[in-house]
């Protein structure tokens, strides 16, 4: 990217990646928008997009259709905004219905044309309350969805599969945690137990690829940053496993998956030492097994993956870049 950024958000539509926001390597909260174009034949160079009417920080950002939703965010005061992208109308940010209260750290998923805003932290309170928006129906307003059953900023930690909502891991404001619930919209009842993470985490990223859900790096207990990343499969009965890890860790990252070309984009964050970084790594789903190239062109075979039931191919990280 050309901006170090951490605490910021990815969001795909279409071929393009889009990095909104965060705070840059002077802890300058952002409202600057950068713009990757993957499509075939395209240079995959990272350019400007329009910005935000405000700087955001650990916010949420997701795509129904071809509209993008910024919601919440922490820059130095929690915030209850909502802006709407139209990334085919060629304008800007457009004011969209406010959350019912200020949320920052929110983990925030789409799901066909509903958002669902979860959980987060303001003015030293943690959440355990659930938002969903109907981003058609009107009158446009956010109405209360079923609690957590544990409170947490799960900013990188909400994603879905199919009919069901997953919160992974997050920050109680005390302590890292390894639990995931799981909200099955299509049954109407409130949040079950999902399969405990690995490695407690928290500030990481998440993605879903059909039935499979990553999470990437981040920070566990003690302040560690990880480059780890496990996944799972939603569709069977194991748990999580061990995928290919990042070539270096990364905290308050965000990733993103094309889903055209199969594959998570995993941008920015703060590496060692709390630096900023500006540095993309790309992991492509399917072929042989798994392998890292850096930037500078050194490669190394990761460890085989055990069979998986499902859709999952053994993933390689095709590629570790500054874009």
């Amino acid at each position: 990217m050309s901006t170090a950024r951490a605490g910021h958000c990815l969001a795909a539509v279409g071929a393009k990646v889009y990095a909104a926001g965060g705070y840059d390597d002077s802890n300058i909260a952002l409202a600057s928008v950068e713009v990757l174009d993957t499509a075939a034949g395209g240079d995959w160079k990272w350019k400007p997009g329009p910005a935000m009417n405000y700087a955001r920080a650990y916010f949420g950002l997701a795509a129904v259709g071809t509209k993008l939703y910024a919601a919440g965010g922490d820059a130095g005061q929690p915030l209850q905004s909502v802006e709407v992208l139209d990334t085919e109308a060629g304008g800007g940010w457009m004011a969209g219905p406010k959350l019912s209260i200020a949320r920052g750290f929110l983990g925030l998923a789409a799901m066909d044309t509903k958002l669902y805003a979860v959980g987060g932290r303001a003015n030293g309170e943690t959440f355990w309350s659930v938002e969903v928006l109907d981003t058609v129906a009107l009158p446009g307003v956010w109405v209360a969805g079923p609690n957590m059953s544990t409170a947490r900023s799960v900013n990188g930690g909400v994603a879905v599969v199919g009919t069901k909502v997953y919160a992974v891991g997050g920050w109680t404001g005390i302590n890292v945690l390894d639990s995931v619930e799981v909200l099955d919209t299509a049954t109407g009842g409130g949040w079950e137990t999902g399969p405990r993470l690995a490695t407690a985490r928290d500030a990481q990223g998440i993605a879903a690829h059909n039935t499979m859900l990553y999470v990437v790096g981040g920070g566990t207990t003690g302040g560690t940053h990880l480059a780890s990343v496990e996944f799972l499969d939603t569709a069977g009965i194991g748990g999580w496993v061990e995928a290919p890890s990042l070539n270096q860790v990364r905290y308050d990252l965000s990733v993103a998956i094309v889903y055209g070309s199969s594959k998570m984009f995993a941008a920015g964050g703060e590496g060692n030492g709390s630096t900023r970084l500006s540095t993309v790594e790309v992991l492509t789903f399917g072929g042989s097994p798994a392998h890292h190239s850096s930037a500078r062109g050194r490669r190394r075979e990761a460890r085989r993956l055990p069979p998986s039931r499902g859709a999952f191919r053994r993933p390689r990280v095709e590629t570790s870049m500054r874009l």
